[in-house]
């Protein structure tokens, strides 16, 4: 694989933290719909790794002093230290909100979801349609694996119309982690494996499947 360039979103409830250092902010909110910003050459695409993690405080991050007890956590440390971290975040306090802004690149109030559950427009366009409608980037290979939650249960394709390539999760919040529709490529079928387990399976098999030369994301 080409070098592995990995953001850590903890899609949370921050309510913003000032602290003397931080990443200026910035008033863009059509990041990825202005068409200003220029993709990657062909020679220097990264791979591109998303991971929210849901339900997780700045207080069980081992990266910020907000605890006296924090976790050990060598990987996310290992990450930290390669990449960056936000001292000045905004966000949105649910799950599928947040998702729509990390996924559109714009701000909580301009995505079009504002509750849970919402629906996400196909008028906005994703990371992964944005790269593939680049000349330089559209052989990027993207994938997707979770929760979706951001349009009706019963549009199994949705994730698909976004530029996802591959995807495979759960298009709701779950009832049951050992009794839950998977779905795949808008494919439906029912499971009993334990779903983390599951999800983790077929993304690290979905990576191992690309060839060592397609970038990913």
């Amino acid at each position: 694989m080409n070098k592995l360039a990995v953001t850590l979103f903890t899609a949370l409830i921050l309510a913003g933290c000032n602290t003397s250092k931080h990443i200026p902010d910035t008033d863009n909110t059509d990041n990825l719909n202005n068409g200003n910003t220029t993709p990657e050459t062909a020679s220097s695409k990264p791979n591109i790794l998303l991971i929210i993690s849901d339900d997780q405080g700045l207080d069980a991050s081992a990266q910020y002093n907000y605890s006296l007890d924090l976790p050990n956590t060598p990987t996310l440390d290992s990450i930290a230290q390669n990449g960056i971290i936000f001292d000045n975040m905004w966000t949105t306090p649910a799950c599928a909100t947040s998702r729509a802004q990390i996924l559109t690149g714009k701000h909580g109030i301009h995505t079009g979801v504002n509750s849970v559950p919402a629906s996400l427009s196909l008028t906005e366009q994703s990371i992964q349609s944005y790269l593939k409608s680049q000349a330089a980037t559209q052989d990027y290979q993207t994938g997707f694996f979770g929760k979706w939650h951001l349009s009706p249960a019963d549009e199994a394709a949705r994730p698909n119309q976004f530029g996802v390539d591959y995807y495979a999760g759960s298009l709701t919040n779950l009832s049951s982690y050992t009794d839950w529709t998977l779905t795949v490529n808008g494919e439906q079928t029912q499971q009993t494996q334990y779903h983390t387990q599951k999800i983790t399976d077929l993304a690290i098999n979905w990576i191992k499947q690309q060839p060592a030369d397609t970038p990913l994301v």
